[in-house]
């Protein structure tokens, strides 16, 4: 299980959890991880609309596949920095505009 561990504002690690060890996190982290994806990915489609682009052509100036696109709008995967980056200069703005 991954654990979101807050350092200050605005900054996190990951670090890695076992429900055995920590069992009260276990479910509550998963929700909260979710969460803050759904989040990332309801950013990501509203820039991408109002710049105007389909899946298909970020996905192109990203360099990444369409579908991956489509799953990280949805919430159902956890991008790494890198790809985070790319996409917040293929929709021109900051990173920190995409976890707001």
């Amino acid at each position: 299980m991954l654990l979101i561990v807050p350092l200050y504002q605005g900054c996190f690690i990951n670090a890695t959890v076992s429900s055995r060890t920590y069992p009260q996190f276990y479910g509550i982290i998963d929700l909260m991880s979710n969460e803050y994806l759904l989040l990332f990915g309801k950013r990501v489609r509203e820039l991408r609309k109002a710049k105007k682009l389909s899946q298909l052509q970020l996905a192109d100036k990203v360099g990444v596949d369409r579908s991956y696109i489509g799953l990280l709008e949805r919430g159902e995967r956890n991008p790494s920095l890198e790809v985070i980056a790319d996409i917040a200069k293929a929709l021109g703005t900051k990173p920190d505009i995409l976890l707001k």
